[in-house]
């Protein structure tokens, strides 16, 4: 069981490097279908400020660790 967990994880590992991070952006994503619903004209460059915000948060939480 463990050999089946460590292969999972590698698998997943492929494509995700940062849990945090792709869990904010589905759930910026799911915030941003929700402002696209109730079509503000500020929608748009809200959407795009929270994903530059969130990209920037996390490229300086990375370079800061190493």
């Amino acid at each position: 069981m463990k050999m089946l967990r460590a292969i999972w994880d590698e698998l997943i590992g492929l494509f995700v490097d940062d849990w945090r991070f792709a869990l904010l952006l589905v759930a910026w994503v799911g915030v941003g279908k929700l402002m696209a619903l109730h079509a503000t004209g500020a929608a748009g460059p809200v959407f795009f400020a929270g994903l530059a915000t969130i990209l920037l948060a996390f490229v300086y939480v990375r370079a800061a660790v190493r």
